[in-house]
């Protein structure tokens, strides 16, 4: 996992030299073996044995013998040590290495070799490598994008919190490295840009080396892998779309109609004028009625052979209240029978739903696919967050269905802008105004949805998504980082963080009717409507009889003085005539 370095220092009998202690910080897994120097033949031994020892030491360190390291020492020197000839008075050489002090870590003697072959090792060579990093910084970069990474201003310090932050503590813990979150200046995710012909955002920050990883929601995707490395997956995402509810209220009024849809409207409205007409036409020119006992049976009762009272009859029949006679002929009785046994199917289908729409809040989405809401461009706008893997594949793709919706987004951003804000929070405020939807990974529209009850997503998920954490390309981090997080995974800690952060799923659960509830008057509102327009055709009705009416009793005395004023004119004229005859007390004009 980790590279380890045998340094021989030739020509130093103090230990380590001052410029290794100095660079102590930034070293991981360092051992050091000073020797003097040496003259004479005894150089060129030294130097023919000196590699072929190194990569025996280091065989056996990697092997994890600490004899096997003593040993090799003891058969290197043995066979070399008789040709050397130092130059110093040092008996002894020593090994120093890497270890953690209380303060930092320093360069400590960890044993000697004698001038004869004797070695003696009293710590590991290595030690750091059961130390992870050994406390190596990263700077890390990161984004706003709750629940994976929350930032809260704390005393003026800015402290992020998250699913995210919880699994960078937990890797820093086990690796043992120190960290620094910051944040690319331009706040975007990573985008190619033509123009630079580099990416910008968290992308962009790895491709120029300025950070050594990304603790993001970070989509892993075939564009961005060319310049970056991505780890182990930890979070498997899928795309949906999220819209405000309708308001329940504003359809209310049509409560009497909603429980039918209105090709059923329709067809009972084209059923009642059709069967009323062949009632009438039935019961006028039935043969049966040519004798008088019938015809005067009929005409006693008030038959459907008038068109009004064939109106009314079937109507009525339509609301269980049908006349109170039956007609008299077999046809007339067939044909109303058959009417009737289609209004009681018809009033039972709709009693029973109308029960249903009275009990339940409806609140179904104006769509439920990508296909029913390019349908709505004309009434519906959409958007979502820019330089994110969501515009890439909307605005670059072919695909039959994605290809609308991104020439949407780019008509939409032409007047408004925010339609490709890469601010999530701009969307969601969009979305509450209404006529509004946003495309965006699940989980932050279930976050919002769990904070705004008013909000909805459609039921089709689409564009699957992979997160991991990123690494500059070819980074020897991202092996070590992945078998962490597979641990990690396996150990369950991905499921309790997931708890932890994301919302409770009975967090709106009180607006949902799970119980019996009184009817309001919001709730029938539509039957004081129907009384209402009752009452106006009722009073129309009146009014028009009641005009009716008075213009006949006008007509009726306008005759009456016609005639009175006539009758005595002629009298006189023909009195005048002596036309006249008087007979029996009457006067014949």
């Amino acid at each position: 996992m980790f590279s380890r370095w045998l340094v021989v220092v030739y020509g130093q009998s103090h230990g380590v030299p001052h410029t290794l202690k100095a660079c102590a910080n930034d070293l991981d897994n360092v051992a050091i073996v000073a020797f003097p120097g040496v003259s004479g033949n005894g150089l060129e031994a030294f130097k023919e044995g000196l590699e072929p020892m190194s990569l025996e030491i280091l065989k056996e360190e990697l092997l994890g013998s600490r004899r096997g390291f003593k040993t090799a020492i003891i058969d290197k020197l043995e066979k070399t040590a008789a040709t050397w000839s130092p130059s110093g008075q040092c008996l002894a050489y020593n090994i120093d290495t890497l270890l953690h002090k209380k303060s930092d870590r320093m360069f400590s003697s960890v044993g000697y070799i004698e001038i004869n072959g004797n070695v003696v090792v009293a710590s590991d060579i290595f030690p750091n490598t059961k130390y992870g990093y050994n406390k190596r910084h990263f700077n890390v970069s990161t984004l706003k994008y709750p629940p994976f990474v929350k930032k809260e201003d704390v005393n003026g310090t800015t402290d992020y919190k998250g699913f995210c932050m919880d699994l960078l503590r937990e890797l820093s813990n086990k690796l043992n490295f120190t960290y620094t979150i910051t944040e690319p200046v331009d706040g975007k995710w990573g985008a190619y840009e033509d123009r630079n012909k580099t990416f910008n955002g968290l992308v962009g920050q790895l491709q120029r080396e300025e950070v050594d990883m990304v603790a993001a929601p970070l989509s892993t995707t075939s564009d961005r892998t060319p310049v970056m490395d991505f780890s182990y997956p930890f979070y498997y995402e899928y795309t949906t779309v999220i819209l405000k509810k309708p308001d329940v209220n504003a359809t209310k009024w049509r409560t009497l109609i909603d429980p039918f849809k209105w090709e059923v409207l329709v067809s009972i409205g084209l059923a009642l004028p059709v069967m009323t007409m062949l009632a009438f036409l039935i019961e006028k020119y039935n043969p049966f009625y040519e004798k008088s006992e019938h015809s005067d049976e009929r005409e006693r009762n008030g038959g459907l052979h008038r068109l009004h009272n064939s109106v009314w009859y079937m109507y009525g029949a339509l609301l269980c209240q049908g006349g109170v006679h039956l007609p008299d002929s077999t046809a007339g009785r067939t044909l109303v029978s058959s009417w009737w046994l289609f209004c009681i199917i018809i009033v039972g289908i709709y009693s029973g739903n109308l029960i249903a729409f009275l009990t339940v809040t409806k609140e179904k989405p104006p769509f439920d696919t990508l296909s029913e809401m390019i349908k709505l461009k004309g009434s519906y706008r959409w958007g979502t967050l820019s330089d994110t893997h969501f515009a890439a594949v909307f605005l670059n793709s072919d695909n039959p269905t994605y290809k609308p919706i991104g020439d949407g987004i780019r008509d939409f951003n032409k007047t408004d802008p925010d339609v490709l804000s890469t601010d999530p929070e701009v969307h969601i405020r969009k979305v509450k105004k209404g006529k509004y939807a946003w495309i965006g990974d699940k989980t932050y529209i279930e976050t919002a949805m769990a904070e705004e009850c008013s909000l909805t997503s459609i039921n089709e998920e689409f564009l699957p998504l992979k997160y991991g954490l990123g690494f500059v390309k070819n980074s020897p981090h991202t092996a070590i980082f992945s078998k962490q997080l597979i641990k990690l995974h396996e150990g369950g800690l991905f499921q309790i963080w997931k708890r932890k952060w994301w919302p409770k799923a009975n967090f709106c659960a009180r607006n949902t009717v799970t119980e019996a509830k009184p009817i309001s008057l919001m709730d029938v509102q539509s039957a004081f409507y129907v009384c209402l327009i009752g009452v106006f055709l009722g009073s129309v009705a009146f009014i028009i009889e009641l005009l009716v009416h008075r213009c006949r009793l006008r007509n009726s005395e306008l005759c009456n003085r016609q005639s009175i004023t006539r009758k005595p004119s002629t009298e006189s004229t023909r009195a005048n005539d002596s036309k006249y005859t008087e007979g029996e007390g009457e006067i014949h004009i």
